[in-house]
């Protein structure tokens, strides 16, 4: 089964390369709308999907297909509506027999109209990570390396040393820390500092 990223925020997308790009997704595809709240208060722009009329090529908006999981942008730099973003999940653009999937950091910034039954079957909370997610997340990056056992030891270490139990670390985040030591994971312990600092640094980046 093919899988199509659709980034609304690349700046050269539009309703038009959207629809566009919808209409050339393969069949039976899995369709991931990342960060579907971003510019969701753009201002809204008509949608202008690809046709076919009896005896005439088909005409398309701007260019823009899915290639290999790909979507090929145009040069335009206006945003995706709240319409076009409807549109392609129900409207004459969908496409049958594709699963859609929407990512989003805020999901209370997203209209009712978005979220009905219908356009959001399910949903899915991906909390913060516990103890228990911590540990068992260093398990599965070194468990071969160290077994299971010593893997355990240490990973609870770690996210007894980061703080875990406060509920203020994704799980992304971890990964990314766990991955940095790969060439000698006993010593991830003596870097959980600096971790600490790279992200305090990055949250002050944030706040100016």
């Amino acid at each position: 089964m093919d899988v199509c990223l659709v980034n609304l925020g690349a700046p050269e997308m539009n309703d038009s390369i959207l629809a566009n790009a919808l209409s050339d997704s393969p069949k039976n595809s899995v369709l991931v709308f990342e960060d579907i709240d971003v510019a969701m208060g753009r201002k809204e722009a008509p949608v202008v999907p690809p046709v076919q009329e009896e005896g005439e090529e088909r005409r398309r908006g701007p260019p823009g297909k899915f290639r290999g999981g790909m979507t090929m942008t145009s040069s335009e730099t206006s945003n995706v509506t709240l319409s076009g973003r409807l549109n392609a999940l129900d409207g004459l653009i969908a496409q049958e027999g594709r699963i859609v999937f929407m990512t989003t950091n805020n999901i209370g910034t997203l209209p009712a109209a978005l979220m009905r039954p219908g356009r959001v079957d399910r949903r899915f909370l991906f909390h913060y990570a516990t103890v228990d997610v911590a540990v068992r997340l260093f398990v599965r990056f070194y468990g071969d390396v160290l077994g299971e056992e010593e893997a355990s030891s240490i990973g609870r270490k770690v996210a007894d040393q980061l703080g875990v139990e406060t509920g203020q670390f994704g799980i992304a985040q971890l990964q990314g820390f766990y991955s940095r030591h790969r060439s000698d994971p006993r010593k991830i312990l003596s870097h959980v500092d600096e971790f600490l600092l790279e992200l305090e640094q990055q949250k002050k980046e944030e706040q100016k």
